[in-house]
């Protein structure tokens, strides 16, 4: 019979470590403390976003095991770093003895190893055809070039122009083919993160009105580059006036009149105006300037509002285009992106109430440990907050939970990678704070001291519950 986890151990709470802090240390402590409570292997999930970082964890568990097994002070210091009752060698190696008799049951791993089982045991909820594999990336690329030769062939080549057109601000002489393969990834990335109850998504309306006035804006344009013209410019001390302000002026007005709004704003007194500053070659700017570009950047986001709106509802519908010819392809392969595995996993609902999602994992997982958390993705999250809530919210007699991150740093930001989640998760389960700002780089295996909200104690606020 399996010993009980001790209220020291069953922490919530969100690290914040920065880089060299003992993020790896924190979480070794945090698992030997649970397995030193008789919590069982494979009750604990440990993840983190590469193999290397989770091979890490699992070895300084082992060796810091091993060293207590050897040495009484590290036996002693294992057990305060750990919140565990270990204080001799031999219940250090009678820890290690039934870890690595059960080490085929550790659930130490990268979250994409954890969703491809949970898919495993769920293809026919998430429509996977039995069989299904992860394409190595030769298959990846086979699968978007089929998916865009088949969106292709069942489209309107005059359709795909005026799209391609329209999504690349009106130059449409790059080939079709080449232009899809390198958009595929961005288009099925934003549609697969658009809110499915949002209303119209790709019709945006940019907070504007549809026109200033009665006017066009050709003819607000144009009557806006007069009265620039007209502008009075700085003079110079000897009363000429300024010859970069008259520059500046008319250059503005040009472009004004010519609807350039990137040379507007992109140089000259509207970069400056645009930028919060004021002045403009070491002279103030007149107000008489900020309101004509105040009036000026106000035409810009009527005349612009039309033609972007255009845009994302071409590349709404390209969107869809692809991702229904992508599908169809990797359902023809039965090979799918560890990305494809997180959406459908984060679709609706496909295990977030079921009863017997741990019967089909074969183990119970009732405590959760997440590395490197300021890199997760809206669809990482969406596909491990039904286990989330489940283990977070109440049992805390029974469940630990423990979230690290570093929000200064996200190195998987081109995977689309949610910073904010740190604290939104944080604040929604009430998790703890600590933090862990001091680098022990110089000393691997150093014990990290750290610092919490409140009166100091990581673990005031868990003993309080």
């Amino acid at each position: 019979m399996n010993t009980p986890a001790t209220s020291s151990v069953l922490l919530r709470e969100l690290v914040l470590a920065s880089a060299g802090s003992g993020k790896t240390y924190h979480l070794s402590s945090r698992i030997i403390g649970l397995l030193a409570a008789g919590v069982p292997v494979d009750e604990v999930l440990a993840s983190t976003f590469t193999r290397k970082a989770a091979g890490e964890i699992l070895e300084r568990v082992l060796v810091r095991l091993a060293e207590g097994a050897s040495d009484s002070e590290k036996a002693q210091e294992l057990g305060r770093d750990a919140h565990a009752t270990l204080t001799q060698p031999e219940e250090c190696r009678a820890l290690l003895g039934r870890l690595l008799a059960d080490l085929h049951d550790m659930n130490v791993g990268t979250l994409d190893a954890f969703f491809v089982r949970v898919a495993r045991s769920f293809f026919q909820e998430l429509g996977l055809p039995p069989g299904w594999t992860i394409a190595d990336k030769p298959t990846e690329d086979r699968l978007k070039t089929a998916a865009v030769q088949a969106a292709l062939a069942g489209a309107d080549r005059a359709e795909w122009v005026e799209l391609l057109r329209m999504l690349n601000r009106g130059e449409a002489d790059r080939e079709i083919h080449n232009a899809l393969l390198d958009n595929i990834d961005a288009l099925l990335s934003i549609r697969r993160q658009i809110d499915p109850a949002a209303v119209d998504p790709w019709s945006p309306r940019f907070g504007v009105p549809e026109q200033l006035s009665l006017e066009t804006p050709e003819a607000a344009a144009s009557r806006l580059a007069a009265r620039m013209r007209e502008l009075e410019v700085p003079k110079t001390k000897a009363g000429d006036p300024m010859k970069v302000w008259v520059r500046a002026r008319d250059g503005a007005s040009d472009a004004i009149a010519a609807l350039d709004w990137s040379a507007v704003f992109g140089k000259g007194v509207g970069a400056k105006i645009l930028g919060g500053e004021d002045s403009f070659g070491r002279t103030s700017i007149p107000s008489e300037f900020v309101d004509v570009f105040d009036e000026a950047r106000t035409l810009a986001r009527i005349d612009l509002a039309p033609k972007l709106r255009r845009q994302t509802q071409a590349m709404g519908r390209l969107a869809e285009l692809l991702e229904t010819a992508f599908e169809n392809a990797q359902r023809r392969t039965g090979a799918y992106r560890f990305e494809d595995i997180t959406y459908l996993l984060g679709g609706p609902d496909p295990t977030g109430g079921r009863d017997d999602l741990h019967y089909r994992l074969d183990q119970q997982v009732r405590h959760l440990l997440l590395d490197e958390f300021q890199d997760t993705s809206l669809e990482q999250w969406r596909a491990l907050e039904p286990l989330a809530r489940e283990l977070l919210s109440g049992h805390l007699d029974d469940r630990a939970g423990v979230i690290v991150a570093d929000t200064k740093q996200s190195i998987y930001g081109w995977r689309g990678a949610r910073p904010e989640l740190v604290r939104q998760v944080g604040d929604r389960y009430a998790l703890a704070e600590t933090t862990m700002g001091t680098s022990w780089r110089s000393s691997a295996f150093s014990r990290p001291t750290r610092v919490a909200r409140g009166d100091g104690n990581p673990q005031s606020t868990h003993a309080a519950r």
